[in-house]
């Protein structure tokens, strides 16, 4: 059980953490438990995590983490699966945590994922942080870069026939396989295309991040939720409201410079 907290820092490239969020506000719905106020940085005025170099992604958290501290957060949850493959530099902050854990977790759980493909964003593919993690547990593994879809949801092309190709071209040689994994949190957004083209378990993680960061002792709150962005508001409440529907009607995010 985790020490209790009072406003849960939230760092992602974009909107794929909030699903983590939606998730979170779902699961402490259910156990009836009191939730932390969120502080939410979506960071889509710098370029993709997974184009960063390996410094300037670990300064460009670090910047994220401080601002997100500054405004109260007192645990720090990386909601980014490129962000996440950056831990290791970051193992001085011991309240910052990520989301490969708890999706390796849930993964070795599941009984018909012996054969599972992966798809992520470029950094997270070639950090092989999850192809090694299930092949040592005897996992047959396929991974595939999917770099072009995460763009594309913060866009809201998501039921676009040009995304539905795309889908389809990055799970070319996949059909033999039983799972398929979504390593990026913008991915369950478009749940229903890769439902349409992939015929086996589709792994969705974002339940299980939720459980693993609510399954601790919450201070009851009265804060609002708050949300930054370093790209445009606007765009980032018309891709939220695409992605995750009525979950965020009300949102309003604050521009900021960093």
């Amino acid at each position: 059980m985790a020490d209790a907290m009072s406003r849960l820092g939230i760092v992602d490239w974009g909107i794929g953490g909030l699903g983590v969020v939606r998730e979170l506000r779902a699961y402490c719905t259910r156990k009836k438990a009191a939730s932390p106020a969120i502080s939410y940085f979506s960071d889509t005025g710098a370029p993709p995590y997974g184009t960063l170099s390996v410094r300037d992604l670990e300064a460009r958290l670090r910047m994220a983490i401080g601002f997100l501290r500054g405004h109260g957060a007192s645990r720090i949850l990386l909601a980014c699966n490129a962000a996440s493959t950056a831990l290791p530099l970051l193992s001085d902050l011991d309240d910052v945590s990520g989301v490969i854990a708890p999706t390796i977790a849930l993964v070795t759980r599941q009984k018909n994922a012996k054969r599972i493909a992966i798809i992520g964003g470029r950094r997270t593919i070639l950090s092989r942080v999850y192809a090694n993690a299930l092949r040592k547990k005897g996992f047959d593994v396929v991974q595939k870069i999917a770099q072009p879809l995460s763009a594309m949801i913060e866009r809201g092309e998501q039921r676009s026939p040009r995304f539905e190709t795309a889908v389809a071209q990055i799970l070319r040689g996949t059909t033999h396989y039983t799972a398929l994994l979504l390593a990026c949190t913008h991915y369950p957004a478009a749940f229903a295309s890769f439902e349409k083209q992939f015929a086996g378990q589709i792994i969705d993680p974002l339940p299980a991040i939720a459980r693993a960061y609510f399954d601790a002792k919450v201070a009851p709150h009265k804060n609002q939720d708050a949300f930054f962005t370093t790209g445009d508001p606007h765009a980032m409440k018309r891709a939220t409201r695409l992605a995750w529907g009525d979950n965020f009607a009300n949102l309003k995010p604050k521009k900021i410079l960093l």
